[in-house]
């Protein structure tokens, strides 16, 4: 479970590097490098490849399902964060 709780850590983590990469960097390159969305997406791929494994080996470590339900709603709310910097960001 403290595997899954620092889940809510990580996105906290990468909107805050991601509201201080745009405060320091914007100015630097291009928009055209789209770094911003790649960043996100490189960590969003990274982050599910986390839970995949994290909920592959539950027979080992089984984890409470309102923990689950709890990282979901977290991991639903991040994503519309997500979706509602990078199209207003056009």
């Amino acid at each position: 479970d403290a595997a899954f709780d620092k889940t809510k850590r990580r996105f906290a983590w990468l909107l805050r590097t991601m509201k201080d990469f745009q405060h320091r960097y914007d100015s630097i390159f291009p928009s055209e490098w789209n770094l911003r969305p790649m960043i996100a997406y490189e960590f969003c791929r990274q982050t599910k490849l986390h839970l995949d494994e994290m909920l592959s080996n539950q027979h080992l470590n089984p984890i409470d399902v309102s923990v689950i339900i709890d990282i979901l709603q977290h991991t639903i709310d991040f994503e519309m964060d997500l979706h509602q910097t990078f199209t207003h960001n056009k």
